[in-house]
């Protein structure tokens, strides 16, 4: 069949050639392009679960990171100055409360930084395992088993960081309540 269609075209010798580089450059980028594609794992819905872990894993991180060193200090400044004045010497509660924030307060950097730690230690433990899984290390079962220990630790960051969130907040309403009851006196 190939000598009826010679007739009616004549080779050239270069053509030939690019032809088979042609060839060869077809070959090669279809090795590359399938090379270079998305990794198969066997468990894409224990990939996709390790995502939605490192999206909630950056949210806290971001939550903490709203915690500025200097309005810390201020807070710390206020509640020392509520503590040294006269007006609540005789308010029990109040006096309680001060000392309870400023005990918080002097704890807080401590804490910030322990619950940074957690967060990284998570992070990496999670990293690992998405890599193990991608390249498919790990059976079903350990991968599960994984996953719900991350999972639980991240159950635990979340509430530690909405405590540690929600006590500063409440820090800062007590000395703005104080503030406001003492410029009322």
């Amino acid at each position: 069949m190939a000598s009826s269609f010679q007739k009616y075209y004549t080779a050239i010798p270069v053509s030939q050639r690019l032809n088979k580089y042609l060839i060869y450059l077809i070959v090669l980028a279809a090795f590359f392009t399938a090379s270079c594609g998305q990794i198969r794992t066997k468990l894409p819905e224990a990939v996709a679960t390790i995502d939605s872990l490192t999206v909630e894993l950056k949210s806290y991180e971001n939550q903490l990171l709203t915690f500025d060193s200097l309005q810390i200090t201020q807070l710390s400044a206020k509640v020392e100055m509520h503590l040294s004045s006269l007006s609540w010497k005789d308010n029990e509660a109040a006096t309680s409360s001060l000392l309870s924030a400023k005990k918080y307060l002097e704890a807080l950097p401590s804490m910030q930084k322990s619950l940074k730690e957690q967060l990284n230690q998570t992070k990496i433990s999670m990293e690992k395992l998405l890599a193990q899984v991608q390249k498919n290390e790990l059976t079903k079962e350990v991968v599960m088993s994984e996953i719900a220990v991350i999972q639980v630790q991240s159950a635990e960051l979340r509430d530690q960081i909405n405590y540690f969130y929600s006590r500063y907040h409440a820090q800062s309403l007590l000395i703005e309540t104080l503030d406001k009851a003492h410029d009322n006196e």
